[in-house]
């Protein structure tokens, strides 16, 4: 193999490193929650969505605290000029789907839970990190 094809293939990797870099950097990490802590029976109440943005497609978590910490509802969807779509499943809650508004500081929307009696309106605020 000639020096000028071994640069040539140096050159290519470093071009798709380089590329490969800068889609994973493309990817957004936001914390949406409205959760509280109730000092009479030291418990954590509320909703939490942990979600990583990359290219218009979401993956993340949702957190329903109804106490200590909560167990993570894994979802996946989409979010397209600030709509937002996921869904997932528990154990506990079943079919699991939030749509809404996402904001760069709040959420606002709808979380439909399979074993709830309908569709709840839920508003969360940015925070920096999950409670738990």
């Amino acid at each position: 193999m000639s020096s000028h094809t071994c640069l040539r293939i140096l050159l290519l990797a470093a071009a798709v490193t380089a590329f490969a870099g800068a889609k994973a950097q493309s990817a957004e990490h936001r914390v949406y929650s409205n959760v509280e802590y109730n000092e009479e029976g030291g418990d954590l109440l509320g909703t939490e969505l942990d979600l990583t943005i990359n290219n218009g497609r979401v993956d993340g978590t949702l957190k329903i605290y109804q106490g200590g910490c909560s167990d993570p509802i894994h979802f996946g969807g989409s979010s397209s000029s600030g709509k937002l779509h996921v869904s997932g499943s528990s154990d506990a809650f079943g079919k699991v789907e939030i749509t809404g508004t996402l904001l760069r500081d709040s959420f606002k929307g709808l979380m439909r839970l399979e074993r709830a009696r309908g569709p709840e309106k839920i508003e969360l605020k940015q925070i920096l990190k999950p409670h738990c």
